[in-house]
């Protein structure tokens, strides 16, 4: 039980979820670079998302390949997911999210749309999403339900 421990305390201190809310607050206002963008979302979502990967394959006693396989498919998928996130407060509306929507452009987030434009975005989810999959290679169709929730974060219109 104790590496599940040290992965989740890794993922929501000061190096993952709080790390990560810091440079968001920080970065308010201002604008940050691509890779301060990247750095910021790795730390937020995409720390929790990797961890939940990696802590699959800990508790199921994988091998080395696999975790480091299911780590970089956590990582591709939770910066993934934050660039649709990014997209859906800017291109859908409060009644298809069920939440209110321009909440970032508000409060000087940094975006992805703000940084890069939606379709531009739109293309980076989409190679986020295709190195997700291409991360899983090794587990062959044993990855068959990742591959599916990595499609359903892409996808996704709320």
């Amino acid at each position: 039980m104790q590496p599940l421990v040290k992965e989740l305390s890794k993922a929501t201190g000061p190096a993952g979820m709080i790390g990560g809310q810091v440079l968001d607050m920080e970065g308010e206002k201002r604008t940050l670079s691509m890779d301060e963008l990247k750095t910021l979302h790795a730390k937020k979502t995409g720390a929790l998302i990797t961890a939940a990967c990696r802590m699959g394959a800990i508790a199921a006693r994988g091998s080395a390949q696999l975790v480091e396989a299911l780590t970089s498919y956590g990582q591709h998928l939770g910066l993934a997911f934050q660039i649709v996130d990014d997209l859906l407060d800017v291109t859908s509306s409060p009644a298809q999210l069920g939440k209110t929507t321009g909440k970032d452009e508000s409060k000087g987030k940094n975006t992805y749309p703000a940084l890069m434009g939606v379709e531009r975005s739109r293309a980076e989810a989409e190679k986020q999403y295709e190195a997700a999959i291409a991360a899983l290679e090794p587990l062959r169709n044993r990855a068959d339900g990742l591959k599916s929730l990595a499609r359903f974060v892409l996808e996704r219109k709320a």
